[in-house]
């Protein structure tokens, strides 16, 4: 049954218990077509037969440890007659702070082993995108975590450029629709419906964010009004969003590089694929590092969101964002670790399809993807013209903070350099004085004390500079005005005053 969100219903949909719209073919598929998975994109993995041979040749104590721990540490040549001396180097290349281990899998053998944290460290951040991205969201069973991921990229970068003052959640019924319809019912991953259990099977299927996001740019994407669906029904009821193509992207671009991809991300929130070992649903709060003991080995790939990165006990993780609901990880986010290195050194004729080769060293997280949107420019200028009114409504409140309007504040922003007895004297003939013949021992009263209101003023020697600041001014101008035999039995005492005091800027 379906169920419809009214709190989330738009406008055109209108407050109504059944959503019954007049359907339209809205969208045609892309004009390009390209298998999920194929052989130009990611290469083919390696042989499984191969990996056979080299277990054949393992000593039997590395084979007793496989069969009791699903995994065992190599040697380096070990790890040479699986990825070759090429491998091997790229492998070394990434810093390994751990030995190379090989985790055993009938279907998708790998190769683990962790990296150095210092490496990571200017990965971290302190910008977080959860505000923008919302509610954490369930895909339930349907294999759509790609349209999820897409959805709330789009849903948290229309935020960013003033489309939305909040998160409103977009439709992946729509997406799993529309964007690849000649997959709906060929994925055999998920469960098909069968005589004895019609109401059950799904006619989703697997996809990349990529893809999807291609789609939106040029189709636009509506808002969500059901979260609970049917994928067997083709023909969700916000095809006619007449809002749609708001929605659309000004650029898609994936990044292929970690380092690259996660240095952008005080900037935008970025899609990724995380590889989806089962200790990804048993984690909790803890991190995922990937395959553990006795793990059932690859499962799939997870489209999510890359939030954050933080330093999580010391090491340094990417909090994601999943689309399984708040019971999985630590409230729907996982924390994943960006040390843990792998390589696939086999699959199975079942799985070659579904796996992606690794030609290099991969991360957990792969496929960095990030989108933008033009700038909603009349939401701008309304901010910019509610800021005007408010500065021609309060004048008065607006000159308080502007040194411009307030000469106290602005002379007390200015800092000066500190002056020597000699430059002080100079400053003062020419800065202040620089028309009269007057010398500096003839100044009257009425300009010494001009001179000394005007240091008072400066942050240096006003109410804010330390006290002893004062008497250096002070003493400076009563000393000009004196005889020059007089004022040099002043030197002494100026010393004494300065190394008791223990100030380092003595006139």
């Amino acid at each position: 049954m379906t169920e419809v969100l009214h709190a989330e219903v738009p406008s055109f949909i209108g407050d109504t218990n059944v959503v019954k719209l007049s359907w339209k073919e809205a969208t045609k598929p892309l004009a390009y077509t390209r298998a999920l998975y194929t052989d130009l994109m990611y290469g083919i993995p390696p042989d499984i037969d191969a990996f056979h041979n080299f277990m054949d040749k393992l000593s039997e104590d590395l084979l007793n440890k496989l069969d009791m721990e699903g995994m065992c540490e190599l040697e380096d040549d070990q790890v040479q007659a699986l990825v070759g001396s090429s491998g091997l180097k790229q492998a070394q290349d990434t810093l390994p702070e751990s030995r190379i281990f090989l985790h055993e899998n009938p279907k998708v053998p790998c190769l683990f082993w962790r990296i150095r944290e210092s490496t990571l460290l200017k990965l971290v951040t302190s910008k977080s995108w959860k505000k923008f991205l919302g509610f954490i969201r369930d895909q339930l069973f349907h294999l759509i975590c790609w349209a999820y991921a897409a959805s709330d990229l789009v849903s948290a970068t229309r935020i960013m450029r003033n489309w939305e003052v909040e998160y409103i959640p977009l439709c992946p019924w729509y997406l799993c629709s529309f964007c690849r319809p000649e997959y709906l019912g060929e994925d055999e991953n998920p469960e098909k419906e069968d005589d004895e259990n019609p109401e059950k099977g799904h006619y989703c299927y697997g996809n990349d964010i990529e893809d999807c996001l291609l789609y939106i740019k040029q189709h636009g994407i509506p808002r969500e009004i059901c979260k609970k669906f049917d994928c067997k029904d083709w023909q969700p009821p916000n095809a006619d969003d007449p809002h749609m193509h708001t929605t659309k992207l000004k650029s898609v671009r994936k990044i292929e590089s970690m380092e690259e991809a996660l240095l952008l991300l005080p900037h935008f929130p970025i899609g990724a694929d995380l590889v989806v070992f089962k200790e990804l649903w048993t984690v909790g709060e803890e991190i995922y590092y990937g395959p553990g003991t006795n793990s059932r080995g690859f499962r799939s790939y997870h489209a999510v969101i890359v939030s954050s990165i933080e330093i999580y006990k010391g090491e340094v993780v990417a909090i994601c964002k999943m689309s399984n609901g708040t019971k999985v990880c630590d409230e729907g986010y996982v924390r994943v670790s960006l040390a843990t290195t792998y390589m696939v050194v086999g699959a199975s004729p079942k799985k070659k399809e579904h796996v992606r080769a690794t030609s290099k060293p991969m991360h957990l997280l792969s496929e960095f993807i990030i989108i933008d949107i033009d700038e909603n420019e009349k939401e701008k200028e309304r901010e910019r013209e509610k800021e005007t009114e408010s500065e021609e409504e309060n004048p008065e409140d607006n000159q308080k903070g502007n040194p411009e309007h307030n000469p106290k504040e602005k002379s007390e922003e200015m800092q000066y350099p500190d002056f020597g007895a000699s430059k002080f004297h100079n400053s003062l003939n020419e800065h202040i004085m620089p028309d009269s013949d007057k010398s500096l021992g003839n100044v009257s009263g009425e300009e010494i004390k001009m001179v000394t209101e005007g240091l008072t003023s400066l942050s240096k020697f006003g109410e804010k500079g330390p006290q002893e600041r004062m008497h250096e001014p002070v003493e400076i101008v009563e000393r000009g005005r004196r005889p020059a035999n007089e004022a040099g039995n002043d030197v002494g005492t100026k010393k004494a005053r300065t190394e008791s005091s223990g100030c380092a800027h003595g006139i």
